[in-house]
């Protein structure tokens, strides 16, 4: 219910109390209601909104009776949502700059492929190299930044597969569910390669464990339903920086997408909470 820190205070608190000599349940109260009062104060000062507002709002269900500080309690609030909205603010707009300072950089490593039917971004190291010519794991991401998805490539089969990439340095793994062979999104090429191109949902954990381990040794494995590697060879490394480069780019523009929205509904608050305070002040006067 409490976080540490405030957990750490009332344990204090209650110890300095609790072997006092004989005070009623009200002075008991009082005293460590002052106590937290005290505490929340500290840390507003060194600029623990959170802590202090969570330390004053503790003090309604763990000291009823002390009503003079639950009184100071209540004056205290206004300033201090304030103060943790400003610095949540303040949060989500330099997280939002970062993520787009990130995204942009990454962006320098990209170019677009023109396709038939929708043109992407692709790793530009990737040299013009696809699923369609060389075995292995490629991404591609939408203009927009937003949509990202994988193709697989290896030795050809008519088989229902699974994709599976391996960190062979940690023996940790991921893969897809069962992929039927369908001859759109799992078939076979004139060359004989097996293309299977993954959805979003089949691509993101299978990007993100490329991200998460883009300077180990990865490889690729096609894997039939009955669990027979039927392609495994070593992912190359211009093939993972591309899938991880491309990843992060996503990761990055939702992180600025969610920041934004979060920054948007803040700044809202923030003019309520302004408002309020004005007219809580006013009343106090």
């Amino acid at each position: 219910m409490y976080s540490e820190t405030i957990k750490l205070i009332i344990a204090g608190l209650v110890a300095g109390t609790i072997y006092s000599c004989g005070p009623s349940e009200t002075e008991r109260q009082q005293a460590q209601a002052a106590g937290i009062i005290e505490a929340a104060k500290q840390l507003e000062a060194e600029g623990q909104y959170v802590q202090a507002l969570e330390a004053v709002n503790s003090i309604d269900s763990l000291c009823p009776k002390a009503l003079d500080a639950r009184k100071e309690a209540h004056v205290m609030k206004p300033q201090l949502m304030l103060n943790v909205t400003a610095q949540e603010l303040q949060l989500a707009d330099s997280t939002m700059v970062a993520s787009e300072i990130r995204a942009d950089e990454l962006m320098k490593e990209l170019s677009v492929v023109k396709a038939p039917y929708e043109s992407f971004y692709g790793y530009t190291k990737l040299n013009g190299v696809s699923p369609l010519t060389t075995p292995g794991i490629y991404g591609q991401l939408s203009l927009q930044g937003l949509v990202f998805h994988l193709t697989a490539s290896g030795k050809g089969s008519s088989y229902d597969v699974r994709v599976r990439i391996t960190d062979r340095t940690s023996g940790e793994s991921v893969e897809t569910s069962l992929i039927t062979y369908d001859n759109e999104r799992n078939r076979l090429a004139d060359n004989g390669l097996q293309i299977i191109t993954l959805t979003e949902a089949e691509s993101a954990p299978l990007g993100a464990f490329v991200s998460a381990h883009r300077n180990s040794e990865l490889w690729l494995g096609i894997i039939t339903a009955g669990g027979k590697a039927w392609s495994n060879t070593p992912i190359p490394d211009t093939q993972i920086q591309g899938v991880a480069t491309l990843y992060e780019i996503l990761e990055q523009r939702r992180t600025y997408n969610s920041c934004k929205a979060r920054k948007e509904h803040l700044t809202q608050k923030l003019t309520v909470l302004r408002n309020q305070l004005g007219e809580f002040a006013d009343s106090e006067r």
